[in-house]
C-alpha cells in the first residue's frame, strides 16, 4: 500500500462464526476478497439465502485492491457451512493452488479450554 508491505495477518482475516443447534443454526462472519471476487461469492451467498450486511473497505490505494464482506445466514449449520464453502470456492483465495493470497483450509488455532 502507497509502496510499503503490509503483512497479511494485519489485514486479510476472515472469519466465520456459527451459533445455535445442528439443525436452527446461525451463521455471520467477514470476508476478505479481491475487488474481482466479491459480485461472484456475494451471488453464491445470497442465491443460498445469505444476507449481505456490510461491504466496505479497510485500506485505500491497496494493490491488489481488497474488499471485506460481511455476512449473516440462518439453518441448519451443515448446510449453512456448505454453502460457505461453495461461495468460496468461486475465489481464488479458496486454495493455495490457484494463486491465493489467503488460502483456505488453514484455520487459526483454536484457543485454549
Amino acid at each position: 500500500m502507497g509502496g510499503l508491505s503490509i503483512k497479511p495477518g494485519l489485514v486479510l482475516g476472515s472469519w466465520a462464526a456459527f451459533i445455535g443447534a445442528d439443525d436452527n443454526a446461525m451463521v455471520m462472519g467477514d470476508l476478505v476478497l479481491l475487488d474481482r471476487e466479491l459480485n461472484p461469492v456475494m451471488a453464491k451467498l445470497r442465491s443460498a439465502g445469505f444476507e449481505i450486511t456490510a461491504v466496505h473497505n479497510h485500506l485505500i490505494e491497496e494493490i491488489p485492491k481488497v474488499l471485506y464482506l460481511h455476512y449473516m445466514g440462518h439453518g441448519a449449520a451443515a448446510q449453512l457451512a456448505t454453502a460457505l464453502r461453495a461461495a468460496l470456492s468461486v475465489s481464488r483465495s479458496s486454495s493455495s493452488t490457484t494463486g491465493g493470497c489467503w488460502p483456505a483450509g488453514s484455520p487459526a488455532a483454536a484457543p485454549p479450554p
